[in-house]
């Protein structure tokens, strides 16, 4: 992208651009000209607005902010399938010219041929993919595989190295072309079935298309400039919840035949990649499905053998997220330390006793979250049921079986409950509480294993109600920030221009320093605070003269809870206060402290000195 004001040009990637953020870009600071671009795949158009101003020094600007465009839809140019050869190319001709022909290019050779194709903005420079590093290995076959749902697929050539990731429904790969003097080549698809959107990426150059508009089942080609191609072909299988995809990779230099290649590589070949679940809460995808009906209908017994397990699974989509296994019988669910548990000594909590023997559960050392195994009679297999806190990274890990969802703690409101189900067989219902005085969380957690909607689950178990979690402690080290090598300077430049940010400009830096889930929608403001010595809005407090103004005689014994709720507030600690006193006869004293139900309270070396009357 280029901004032009009068003879300044400014270039700005696309690749890797904040869409949606308004940018200020300025001329001597005399003219000022302020955009914002949002990026809409689906209707394959960015949508600009724009506006203009003139300002001289201090005061008001000359032109005052005149709106030059807004929300102007602006179709995007580049092809839906990549750019084709800039111009009429023949690689043959070309090596015959420069007296290559037969040979693999030097380093500066194949510079030259990437120059001539006009492909060296798209291409990366210093962040070129590289094949050993941690993004692809360790791997099998040349495949680095982060999805436990899809099994590897075929090997790849040797000049290739991929990567599944998390998502489930993707690729990346880096591309070692040796005709190119060893260059490497990163290619990504990935497929987005919750957002239904499809990104295709050859190094910078990114493309997104809606799903909604694409024609599966047809073999498609992604370009860079014509030469550097990607061949792929995606069915949609709807029932089974799966992308079918086959994808070549290759490097053509004629564009009179683009079939002629100088590198070929065939990437995926009947690859199945797994739709992952797009709600936490999913409900059966057959709602009609009945299991007595079905074991009936299959003239199976009430105990199901492992192969007809894995066809009940399939009947209830369910096949690809579970199989996790475990045994309470088993690490981490034993030793037990009592019945049903197995809590580590580092955790000083004492969990309610369980109604059955079909599941165990787990606290680890961290006394963060828990972990649960549920044994099913009918089909003999086990499913894992987990819930962590991870106060520090401010999130909320749930797992069922395969099924993990992450969620951030501010998206989350405490003391509500919430359902994670896995298609309606597995669900895990839950409700946390933060006690911040205490540093406690409250827990209340069920899991559940049913198999026909509508009637009595297999299985449902209370695990827990109002059980404390201790809430851990966060290392804070000085210097550390969420983004690695962080620099406010440089950052000021490549964003805006002055000492002051403006306020689209602040709301970046604290969204990208993630500090804007700790800020307070409404800042504060120093008018709201009356004036007093040396900026403290203390003034001069008297006991007796604030009695008096509630016309309470200094004398009284005790203060009318009106009167007490007033002088709290007056002293600024009413907000600290629980709105649930605690109860004097609730505590029990001991030679060490109080005792209340299961929890002791030790005095302080410095205070165990107390008088007899707060005892």
């Amino acid at each position: 992208m280029k901004v032009h004001l009068e003879q300044l040009t400014i270039r700005i990637q696309l690749h890797g651009y904040s869409f949606g953020v308004s940018e200020k870009r300025y001329l001597m600071s005399v003219l000022q000209f302020e955009f914002k671009i949002d990026d809409l795949p689906a209707k394959k158009a960015y949508r600009v607005s724009a506006n203009f101003s003139v300002c001289f020094g201090v005061g008001r600007c000359v032109l005052d902010s005149i709106d030059l465009v807004k929300d102007f839809m602006l179709p995007k140019t580049l092809c839906e399938w990549g750019t084709g050869f800039p111009i009429d190319f023949s690689g043959n001709s070309w090596m015959q010219e420069k007296g290559l022909v037969g040979s693999v290019l030097s380093t500066s050779d194949a510079s030259a041929l990437l120059t001539i194709l006009e492909m060296t903005d798209f291409l990366k420079s210093t962040d070129q993919c590289v094949r050993s590093s941690s993004i692809y290995t360790p791997n099998i076959n040349g495949w680095m595989n982060e999805c436990p749902n899809v099994k590897t697929p075929t090997s790849l050539p040797t000049s290739v190295s991929c990567r599944i990731p998390n998502i489930c429904t993707g690729i990346d790969c880096c591309v070692e072309i040796e005709f190119l003097g060893g260059r490497t080549i990163n290619i990504q698809v990935l497929l987005d079935p919750c957002e239904g959107i499809m990104s295709l990426s050859i190094e910078n150059m990114q493309y997104n298309l809606t799903l909604m508009d694409y024609t599966f089942g047809k073999t498609d080609h992604f370009s860079l400039q014509g030469a550097i191609r990607i061949d792929f072909n995606i069915q949609n299988l709807v029932i089974q919840r799966k992308y079918l995809l086959n994808m070549n990779m290759s490097l053509c230099l004629e564009s009179s035949d683009p079939t002629t290649c100088v590198y070929s590589a065939a990437i995926l070949t009947n690859t199945l990649l797994p739709k992952k679940p797009c709600s936490m809460n999913m409900d059966f995808l057959k709602p009609s499905f009945n299991l007595s009906a079905w074991q009936t209908q299959n003239r199976y017994g009430p105990k199901l053998t492992p192969e007809q397990t894995h066809l009940l699974w399939r009947q209830l989509g369910i096949e690809e997220y579970v199989g996790v296994g475990c045994s309470v019988s088993e690490p981490p669910f034993t030793p037990q330390t009592q019945s049903g548990w197995n809590v580590h000594s580092n955790c000083p909590v004492i969990p309610p006793k369980p109604d059955i023997n079909s599941f165990g559960c787990y606290i680890g050392s961290n006394c963060s979250g828990i972990a649960c195994c549920l044994q099913d009679e009918i089909t003999n297999m086990s499913y894992q049921f987990s819930l962590e806190i991870n106060a520090c990274d401010e999130k909320i890990l749930i797992s069922l079986e395969k099924f993990t969802f992450i969620i951030s703690i501010f998206d989350y409101t405490m003391g509500t409950k919430e359902v994670a189900r896995l298609f309606g067989v597995l669900e895990l219902e839950y409700m946390i509480d933060e006690l911040t005085i205490s540093g406690e969380y409250v827990i209340d957690l069920r899991i559940k294993l049913c198999y026909t909607k509508g009637e009595s689950c297999v299985q449902d178990i209370q695990v827990m109600k109002g059980l404390r979690l201790p809430k851990p402690m966060c290392r804070l080290q000085t210097g550390q920030l969420p983004v690695s090598g962080f620099s406010l300077s440089k950052w000021m430049k490549d964003k805006t221009e002055g000492r002051v940010l403006p306020k689209w400009a602040t709301e970046l830096l604290n969204s990208e320093l993630r500090l804007s889930s700790y800020l307070n929608d409404h800042m504060c403001q120093q008018a709201d605070f009356y004036p007093g010595a040396g900026n403290w809005n203390a003034k001069g407090f008297d006991f007796n003269s604030f009695l008096k103004s509630k016309d309470v005689e200094p004398s009284v014994s005790t203060v009318p809870a009106l009167i007490a709720d007033q002088l709290l507030e007056r002293l600024g600690v009413k907000g600290f206060l629980l709105s649930k006193p605690c109860n004097r006869s609730d505590y029990t004293a001991t030679s060490s402290g109080f005792e209340i139900g299961l929890y002791k309270c030790k005095l302080c070396r410095e205070y165990l000195a107390l008088p007899a009357s707060l005892a």
